[in-house]
């Protein structure tokens, strides 16, 4: 919202295309019986695809996922470079992430992926990154497990997502973030996302993005 409390005006669009999602992608959201973008995702997805950093406010069930993972594989999509890395707090958000992924991509075998949680076997995660995959969706405490193992490069990683920032930070996954953060390119996109805007996600937002939206 600017300062009077308005949406910027594309934040009024009724479909998906008129986000400047690939068609492709529309095709499959109309496949699932989703027409219409939630305010959430009106207010952000073109701007993610812009290349713009995001740092937004949406509950659960308001349709952040799709705010998010669209304007990934749109970028995916678009371009044979790049790679994103999506934190999520609890193993079963990462896992309805990955699914969501899969679900848009269809039959189309547009890369590896890799889902990090923990509970789950080192070994078989480990494999999943030797397929060297373009995106990666988990949990901060096992991503940095990774990292400290050497299993894991984010040298590459040029598309960030924090889902539920605030859930974390109160989880106690804030000193992962932080270092996961800072072994990942300079240059980058990240989209910050939280229920609600502590002091410390502030903090954490201006330390992070970069003239976000």
């Amino acid at each position: 919202q600017d300062k009077n409390g308005q949406l910027p005006p594309h934040t009024t669009a009724n479909n998906f295309t008129s986000l400047l999602i690939p068609d492709s992608l529309v095709s499959t959201l109309r496949a699932m019986e989703i027409n219409q973008p939630t305010p959430i995702q009106a207010a952000t997805i073109a701007l993610a695809i812009e290349g713009k950093d995001i740092m937004a406010s949406a509950q659960t069930g308001t349709g952040k996922t799709l705010a998010y993972v669209l304007p990934l594989l749109a970028r995916l999509l678009a371009s044979n470079d790049g790679n994103a890395l999506i934190l999520a707090p609890t193993r079963e958000l990462a896992v309805q992430v990955r699914d969501t992924i899969y679900k848009l991509l269809g039959k189309k075998p547009l890369c590896h992926m890799a889902l990090l949680i923990g509970g789950e076997s080192m070994g078989k995660q480990f494999a999943q990154l030797r397929n060297r995959p373009r995106s990666i969706v988990g949990t901060p405490g096992r991503i940095y497990d990774h990292l400290n193992r050497g299993n894991l490069n984010l040298k590459q990683v040029n598309y960030l997502v924090v889902d539920e920032s605030d859930r974390m930070l109160d989880m106690g996954f804030g000193i992962q973030i932080e270092k996961i953060i800072d072994q990942m390119a300079d240059k980058r996109q990240t989209l910050m996302f939280s229920a609600t805007m502590p002091a410390q996600i502030v903090k954490m937002s201006a330390r992070y993005l970069v003239k976000p939206e």
